[in-house]
């Protein structure tokens, strides 16, 4: 079995010192090695080639960085490989992922302009901590994603992930998955997320800005963003019920103001039930709903959409 490695940095990527944590190259062979060692005979079979498009902290990540990898992915499917591996950081570890997903399809679905099962998959793996501390769960993740390659039973893009040590690795849809939660380690996925996105084409590259204004929905917040000329669209991100302050007059205003500017604007997250009655307001304020998708896919899509 042949399996392509894309080491991109992250955390899994990196080594502590002095109780900072920072990028180390010999956390690429450390994992493969760990590998080897934990899954014995079973890993006889393996060959990994490995391949480096870039290596940053995920935070850092930028259009630069998503398109490298888009090119590396799309050379790397025409390749005699079984299945690709992308290593990454758990910060931007959706976003990355969605972004591979609009163009190769998520997993358990066929890739755009292939035939059916033609795309490899493609397992983005992360760690909450570098390779063999405490707490770390980059082996686990890892091991599993050349499981679910071995066993033949997925394509395209799909995020292997173990939210704690008693709990199984979960193969999560990358157009189906939340952000994490500040601090949280979880990685949270809905199977009622089924938003329908426009696919990004063959040689796609995200434009340098997003053209995306985002803002949350905060008790108290005051609703005045300057210039509005640099912006393309605005995504909204509401509270969990994906209700917003309708009722505040600064929030209205500022939709007028969006509107006056031409501007489109989303929002995002909005589950399948029913809507409470602060939410009918939103056609009258020129909200367009965005229904069933997570946040860092409704981003990365508008980001194809409206960047520049």
């Amino acid at each position: 079995m042949k399996i392509l490695v894309l080491f991109t940095g992250g955390t899994i990527g990196s080594s502590t010192d002095d109780g900072i944590i920072s990028l180390d190259d010999g956390s690429r062979s450390l994992l493969i090695r760990m590998y080897r060692e934990s899954a014995g005979a079973a890993a006889d079979d393996v060959t990994f080639t490995t391949r480096i498009p870039y290596t940053i902290l995920s935070e850092d990540l930028s259009a630069r960085e998503i398109n490298l990898l888009l090119r590396a992915l799309e050379e790397s499917v025409k390749e005699d490989f079984d299945g690709i591996i992308v290593t990454h950081g758990t910060d931007t570890q959706q976003y990355a992922a969605a972004a591979c997903a609009l163009r190769f399809g998520s997993f358990g679905f066929y890739s755009q302009n292939e035939s059916p099962g033609t795309c490899p998959p493609i397992i983005f793996v992360s760690s909450e901590r570098p390779l063999g501390e405490e707490g770390s769960n980059g082996l686990a993740n890892f091991t599993a994603a050349v499981d679910f390659i071995r066993a033949r039973s997925v394509s395209g893009v799909g995020i292997s992930y173990r939210n704690a040590v008693n709990e199984p690795v979960v193969l999560h849809d990358p157009l189906k998955t939340m952000s994490h939660h500040e601090t949280a380690p979880g990685l949270v996925s809905h199977s009622s997320f089924s938003a329908a996105y426009d696919p990004i084409p063959d040689g796609f590259e995200f434009p340098e800005h997003s053209g995306i204004l985002t803002v949350g929905a905060y008790p108290g917040q005051i609703y005045q963003f300057g210039d509005l000329l640099p912006y393309r669209a605005v995504l909204l991100r509401p509270y969990h019920s994906a209700t917003l302050n309708t009722a505040s007059a600064a929030f209205r205003a500022f939709c007028a103001d969006v509107g006056n500017a031409g501007l489109p604007m989303f929002l995002s997250g909005c589950p399948v039930r029913a809507m409470y009655e602060t939410t009918q307001v939103y056609r009258e304020l020129g909200i367009q709903v965005m229904l069933y998708g997570p946040f860092p896919a409704d981003y990365m899509s508008l980001w194809a959409k409206y960047g520049y």
